[in-house]
Formats: C-alpha cells, structure tokens, sequence
C-alpha cells in the first residue's frame, strides 16, 4: 500500500493535474469545480500525504509522490528524468 491509497478518487484527479502542471484555477475549470473545492481538495491530499502546513514545496512532493507510484522504472528514478524517487512513508 502507499499513501496515495488513502486518497479519495476525486483527490486522485486533483493530484493527477497537478502532476500534469495545473495550476488549482485551472483545475477548477478542467473539473468544474469552484476554486474553494479545489483548494480543499489540495489540502487534503497534503494531509493525506503527511506533507503538513510549512513543508517545504509540499506541491512537488506530492506529485513526486504520485509520480513514483506512476512509474515503471525498477531503479527507484523517474522514467527519463533522473530524478530519485520519494519515499512518503515517513
């Protein structure tokens, strides 16, 4: 299991655009949300995630996090990035 698990299927998608670069205006507007909605929503997938208020780039590492449970590399890295996977289990 990982953390993302905890994660509602609408927190899913708000993380998903996030990981695409969605800003939360433009997320709001992809998934007809207000812009409150989404804002909760963010919040909590931070909590969710244990990335609580003053952590820092809290928005990065949720999608690095997303983004490790994406992956297909065997390595620990992103696919064609580089970049070493986060472990969020704490």
């Amino acid at each position: 299991r990982t953390a993302l698990d905890a994660l509602t299927h609408r927190e899913r998608e708000v993380l998903e655009l996030m990981a695409r670069g969605l800003s939360n205006t433009q997320i709001a507007e992809h998934l007809v949300l207000s812009a409150g909605a989404v804002s909760k929503h963010v919040a909590n997938i931070f909590t969710k995630l244990g990335l609580p208020a003053g952590e820092e780039n809290r928005r990065v590492r949720a999608v690095l996090a997303y983004l490790t449970v994406q992956q297909d590399g065997a390595d620990g890295r992103h696919p064609g990035t580089g970049v070493a996977a986060v472990d969020m289990s704490g």
